[in-house]
Parts: structure tokens; C-alpha cells; sequence
């Protein structure tokens, strides 16, 4: 049997600290590129008291540019403003609302407020504020969960379509986490990447790669992973995974993950250290928290687990993609590690035909951690989460529950996008006790062919492949 990677699963980032990660600040601490160029970036804060929250988009443009919040990661629905400054200078901002694709239509009720509208030789940088909740139909509400936020722009001041001009990206607005940069003395970078590897004429094929770490001179702090995808290539990379090595694993090898000889190699490698997925970008850590490296605990060897999906069936691909690992010898108080929930799968498991609506559950219960962990079961912080399923998956939540009742959720997503899989802070730190985690999917079938589940429930398990079909 080939062993595949997860249709539906989700990595929980944890750690040991007990501080709260977000914080209420209206001098806009926060900040996030939006897209891949860096043409475009976002700043904000926001005042609990006041119940505001304050916005500057700066973009590379001499044009118009638009900012929205949405509910799908598409035009239609999303609550948009629109802002620029004409050749005379005088400026103009509008808030508005989509209705289908075409032009946004000017709200009634204008609940944005205009702060500063600059443009000088390096673009445009539009600042604004509202009220978290504006009480307008054609206004979104602004929640503690992560929200698809989207934006475009032109090459002048006709407000027209922007054609690829516009993206989006999934940011937690209310609970959002600082980024901590160390002293540059103190920092370093391990690359974890494939080396000009052919990739082969196949839908979808996984490679991997065991990779031996440096001798550090002491215990290092990982505080930055960022996704190394080469030029090219962002079509061909679906997933990279890092997974710890245990200690009969002691020398480096290449190939094809689950299937030859290689196979059981590679399988033994099972913790889960790391995950990006297709549209994800850089993961910081938290300000007080890293994953270690370095120690006689940590691992020696990793395996680099690339996941390929080469649809058309290209020809003469050739990757170098992998991740990087920013570490410093600053060291933080808590270490970060990894939780996998999702749902186990097997040849029996099977969307049913034409399916429109298909919901699957599993169920982890942590109160079985006392059989694989010596002790009394920890109490985990969850900070973030990394919710993927393939191109079947419809919505993806994490339910908690404690004594038999929910009282909240680890992740949700309820209109998930293939190609904009991004790790989502929680904002607050949730304790996970000895209590159960419950996932839940929904999905449809199609005439394809679907990788399915990989549970870690023990961790030491995989799912094989399944077929959908009319």
C-alpha cells in the first residue's frame, strides 16, 4: 500500500506559556505583508475601550487602491473601501460593499473614516479607521477569528477592474501576536530544502529528504520558519512537511516517501516539527516561546517531506523548494511543539458519489496522552493552527470540548480555500487538559482521485489512498 499525506488534519502549535499573545494597542503594533511581492502591506491597531480599530495599507502604486474584508477570500460579499490621490492632490475614499463582480457599490451609511491619504515615490499608503462592529448591512463585522482580508489596486486613478492586481490572505485582526526579532549577533539559519531534484510527470508525488542538523555549541531557539519556494515553482509545491528523526536513524537518504525500500526509513520519522501549505508564508513564533534545536533532546536527523502535485503533467520541472529556519542563541522561556488532530482513513473510507454535502468527524481524546507520555498528561497553550484538507474540502473545523460540552474552537474555517492554506493565530492562549478535540469536514465528491487522511492518532500511523467517483 502507498501511504500518502492527509486529506483532512490539522497542526496545533503549543507551548508552555501562560501570558496572553495578543494585546489591546490603537498604535498599530501589527503588521502583515499581503502579498508575495511585497507590493503591498498592512499596519494596524486597535482600542478595546473605544471599540475601533485603525488601519494604514501602504501600496506600490500611484493609482487607487482598495482594501476589504471578506467572507469567502472573493469580491462578492466583502466590505470594501476604495481610496486614492488625484494628479491635483486632492484625495478621495469611499466605503463600499460588492455585489457580484462587478464595481463596489457606495454604501449609505459611510462608517470608515479617513485618517491620512498620502502618495510620494514609493507608492500610496492610505490610513483609516471604524468601529470593530458598525451596526451597517453592508458592513462586516470584525471578529476574534481570522478573517480573509483582500485587496487591489491600479496603475492610475480610474477606478476600473484590476485584473491580477489583488489577492488576499487570512489575518487574525482582534488576536493578533507582535513578531520578535532577535539581536542580529544572536541569529542563524538552517536550510532544510531539496537540491535541484527532477520532479517526475505525476499528479501528485511525494518526496523526501533525511537531512543530518549542524553541531550547534549549545541549545538554539527556532523563532522564524520561512517557506523557501523556488521562482517558478508555486504552482508545483503543495505542502512541505519537517518530521524528528529518532535515534535509529542515523544517516542521510533521498527519495520517494512511501514506497521502495527507503519507505520504512522514512515512516519511522513521525513527529511532526513544522508544516506550510500552499498560499502559507513565514510562521513566527510567539515573543516568549521557540522550538529547540541543538540539545542531546532534540533530534540529529529530519526528514523533509515535499509534496508535489504536478497536475498537468509538466515536463522537465526541476525544484530546490524547502523551508528555513531562523533560530537565535537568545533563548525563550517556552518551547513550542506540535499537536495533530484530524481523521483516521482507511480503503473503506469514501466521499459517496455526487455528495454535496458530506460531513466526516474524528475524535481525539486527550486523556489517552497518560499511555505514550510518562507522568501526569500536560497542559498544552495552543497559540496557532494549520487546517488543510485537499481540493474536496469544503470548510475544516477544530472543536474543544471539555467534560462533555464545547467550549470553543481551536480552528475554524468555514470556507476553505486550496491555495490559500495559512497557519492562524488564536490570539489568547486555550488550554488543552485532559479533555477531546473533535474535526469536522465537509466536502463533496468530484471525478477525481483524492489523497486521503493522515492521522497521527497514535502519531505513528498513516492512511492510504482513496479513490471518489461518479
Amino acid at each position: 500500500m502507498m501511504f500518502v499525506a492527509g486529506l483532512c488534519s490539522a497542526l496545533l502549535l503549543c507551548t508552555g506559556l501562560a501570558s496572553v499573545l495578543g494585546q489591546d494597542s490603537g498604535d498599530m503594533p501589527f503588521n502583515e505583508t499581503l502579498d508575495s511581492a511585497g507590493n503591498v502591506s498592512l499596519r494596524w491597531g486597535f482600542d478595546s475601550k473605544q471599540e475601533t480599530i485603525t488601519f494604514q495599507l501602504a501600496c506600490k502604486t500611484s493609482g487607487w487602491v482598495g482594501f476589504g474584508l471578506s467572507p469567502s477570500g472573493e469580491m462578492d460579499g466583502s466590505d470594501i473601501v476604495i481610496g486614492g490621490v488625484n494628479p491635483n492632490g486632492t484625495t478621495y475614499f469611499t466605503d463600499r460593499h460588492a455585489v457580484g463582480d462587478q464595481l463596489p457599490l457606495v454604501d449609505g451609511s459611510q462608517d470608515y473614516t479617513l485618517l491620512s491619504l498620502k502618495e510620494d515615490a514609493t507608492g500610496t499608503t492610505m490610513k483609516f479607521s471604524r468601529k470593530v462592529q458598525t451596526c451597517d448591512k453592508d458592513d462586516m463585522e470584525i471578529s476574534t477569528s481570522a478573517m480573509k482580508l483582500i485587496y487591489a489596486y491600479g496603475a492610475d486613478d480610474s477606478i476600473a477592474y484590476h485584473n491580477n492586481a489583488r489577492g488576499t490572505k487570512s489575518v487574525n485582526l482582534l488576536q493578533s501576536t507582535q513578531r520578535s526579532t532577535p539581536s542580529q549577533d544572536t541569529v542563524g539559519q538552517l536550510e532544510m530544502t531539496v537540491n535541484s531534484f527532477a520532479v517526475p510527470e505525476r499528479d501528485t508525488y511525494y518526496h523526501c529528504r533525511i537531512i543530518k542538523s549542524p553541531n550547534f555549541p549549545g541549545k538554539r531557539h527556532v523563532y522564524r520558519m520561512e517557506p523557501k519556494i523556488q521562482s517558478g515553482n508555486v504552482d508545483l509545491v503543495h505542502h512541505i512537511l519537517v518530521y524528528a528523526c529518532p535515534a535509529s536513524v542515523s544517516v542521510e537518504l533521498e527519495g520517494e516517501c512511501y514506497s521502495g525500500q527507503s519507505m520504512y526509513v522514512f515512516s519511522s520519522c513521525q513527529q511532526v516539527v513544522i508544516g506550510w501549505a500552499v498560499g502559507g508564508q513565514d510562521i513566527w513564533m510567539p515573543p516568549n516561546a521557540g522550538i529547540s534545536i541543538g540539545t542531546s533532546d532534540d533530534p540529529v536527523f529530519y526528514r523533509l517531506e515535499m509534496h508535489y502535485s504536478n497536475s498537468k503533467l509538466s515536463k522537465g520541472r526541476v525544484d530546490s523548494s524547502g523551508l528555513v529556519f531562523h533560530y537565535t542563541s537568545e533563548l525563550r522561556a517556552n518551547d513550542v511543539g506540535i499537536l495533530e488532530v484530524g481523521l483516521i482513513v482507511d480503503t473503506s473510507y469514501v466521499i459517496p458519489p455526487n455528495a454535496k454535502d458530506f460531513k466526516a468527524y474524528g475524535l481525539c481524546n486527550t486523556s489517552t496522552f497518560s499511555q505514550v507520555l510518562s507522568g501526569d498528561p500536560p497542559v498544552l497553550n495552543v497559540f496557532a493552527s494549520l487546517l488543510h484538507t485537499h481540493l474536496a474540502g469544503r470548510g475544516v473545523r477544530v472543536g474543544h470540548y471539555r467534560n462533555g460540552e464545547q467550549i470553543g474552537f481551536l480552528g475554524k474555517n468555514e470556507h476553505y480555500d486550496f491555495n490559500l492554506q495559512e497557519t492562524m493565530f488564536l490570539g489568547s492562549l486555550v488550554q488543552v487538559k485532559a479533555i477531546a478535540l473533535a474535526m469536522e469536514m465537509d466536502s463533496y465528491e468530484s471525478d477525481q482521485v483524492y489523497e486521503n487522511v493522515d492521522i497521527k492518532q497514535p502519531p505513528s500511523r498513516r492512511a492510504g489512498k482513496q479513490h471518489g467517483g461518479k
